[in-house]
């Protein structure tokens, strides 16, 4: 089982997480980070299949 497309998502994410939020408009950033999940996701469950 591949957990490529995940590890670099996680080192971009983990960051983001950690840093104290100190602008008002992290909702584009959740968004993109939702939307970068969800084809890590659909990539890892179409390799799998």
């Amino acid at each position: 089982m591949e957990m490529g497309p995940v590890e670099p998502v996680a080192e971009i994410v983990v960051p983001l997480w950690e840093r104290p939020q100190q602008r008002p408009s992290l909702t584009v950033e959740t968004v993109s980070i939702m939307s970068i999940f969800a084809l890590s996701w659909l990539n890892l469950a179409h390799a799998i299949t």
